[in-house]
């Protein structure tokens, strides 16, 4: 008899099995999908700027592309310090939080870090624009380098902040939503506008001022993405209740079962212990 109820004791519980099978399905489905957004973002924003950079040599020349890439080189030198690692914490930090749903500590981190970066990046963009009229000419010889100054330094400032909250999306496992903002909308943004202010005959300063505004209507849709990812008073444990519901009926789980495990009055004479969850 013993034996027997050993044997029955460890048979794995169907419903169980069936939900942990869900669950994985779920998840492959998850990263199928985020990896072929992914993939196809990469692949749009490689091809869209391949053909791009051809129409800019075109209209703007190399003169104007020589100091594009003259103001870029600045600003990847200061990149090497304006970013003091949180991006790549972001990821981190944000996927650890999210696991122990210490909420507390990862709103925390997100203000600090957002804060850190953004002041700092303001600090060293204004020592950009201080500086660049001595480096304009001391170093590189082109003084109109410095009109654009400004550009450059709203250049640095909003790529750390996309950096850091693009990182973020990735811990929130958004990865396809970040994909979709960064190389679809963004991309577009930047080259439709470029376009438009290039045929208005404002040249290198149209194309500068299309990545600006491009780079902030990225920031504000990863900020707005990352704001509705993060907890609010919605997430209470009464929502726990429907999504553990909603989990048991992609399981195929019997309405009995579903009933008891969920507290609910079961009109019916019980007979046995009733149903249970085996933790494996």
């Amino acid at each position: 008899m013993s034996t027997a109820a050993q044997i029955i004791a460890e048979t794995p519980n169907p419903a169980v099995v069936s939900a942990d099978n869900a669950e994985f399905r779920r998840r492959v489905k998850s990263i199928s999908r985020q990896s072929t957004v992914f993939f196809a973002g990469t692949l749009f924003t490689a091809l869209s700027g391949y053909f791009f950079k051809i129409y800019l040599a075109r209209t703007l020349g190399a003169e104007a592309l020589g100091l594009y890439a003259l103001g870029m080189s600045i600003v990847g030198m200061i990149s090497l310090f304006n970013a003091v690692g949180l991006p790549t914490a972001g990821a981190r930090f944000v996927a650890e939080y999210s696991s122990q749903r210490d909420y507390a500590r990862l709103g925390k981190f997100l203000r600090g870090a957002v804060s850190l970066l953004g002041f700092g990046n303001l600090v060293l963009g204004a020592v950009l624009l201080l500086a660049m009229p001595s480096i304009a000419v001391r170093f590189y010889h082109t003084p109109i380098l410095t009109s654009y100054s400004w550009s450059f330094a709203a250049i640095m400032l909003l790529g750390v902040l996309n950096a850091f909250l693009g990182q973020c999306m990735a811990g929130f496992r958004a990865v396809a939503r970040r994909t979709i903002i960064t190389h679809f909308t963004g991309t577009s943004v930047t080259i439709l506008l470029a376009v438009v202010l290039i045929r208005m005959q404002f040249g290198l300063g149209g194309y500068l001022v299309a990545q600006v505004a491009s780079a902030a209507l990225v920031l504000s849709c990863l900020a707005y993405s990352v704001w509705k990812l993060l907890p609010t008073p919605k997430h209470t444990i009464y929502s726990l209740r429907h999504s553990f519901k909603d989990r048991l009926k992609e399981a195929e789980a019997p309405e009995e079962m579903i009933d008891e495990l969920m507290g609910h009055k079961i009109d019916k004479p019980k007979y046995g212990d009733g149903y249970g969850l085996r933790l494996n």
